[in-house]
Parts: C-alpha cells; structure tokens; sequence
C-alpha cells in the first residue's frame, strides 16, 4: 500500500496561529511548506515543525508581493 504524501502551505508562520498551525500539520506528518515576513523566526518555526515529524520548507514570504509566492508553490 503506498502512502500519500501530504502538503500545505503555511502563511504567517514565525508565530501565533501560523506558527501553531504548522507545528500540528508537521505533527501528522505532512510536508509544510511555511512562509512569514520574519526570515529569523521562520528557521525557528521550521525547528518546531521538524521536530513534530514534519517536513518543513521554509522561505521569506511577503503575500503581497507575487514575486515572493511564486518560488514557495512548487514545494507545496
């Protein structure tokens, strides 16, 4: 039987609900792709989600700007 491998991005994510929610989905074991304008507590957030299990992809991300999105989505 294979596994499906499952993956969501994550906005927002160097703390509060994105945070929380990143560590959880790594906790299921998912790929989290996760994204913030804080690049110094998105590695951090990228530790948690690590060490929940998951998979983490993490990238300076500014949603208002296009050119900031567009390298996040393909690990998604």
């Amino acid at each position: 039987m294979s596994q499906e491998v499952r993956t969501v991005i994550v906005t927002g994510a160097s703390g509060g609900v994105g945070r929380a929610t990143a560590v959880a989905v790594g906790g299921l074991g998912w790929n989290v792709a996760i994204g913030a304008r804080r690049a110094d507590a998105l590695a951090d957030t990228a530790e948690l989600v690590e060490k929940a299990g998951g998979q983490p992809f993490a990238a300076p991300l500014d949603i208002d700007d296009i050119d900031d999105i567009a390298p996040t989505v393909p690990h998604a």
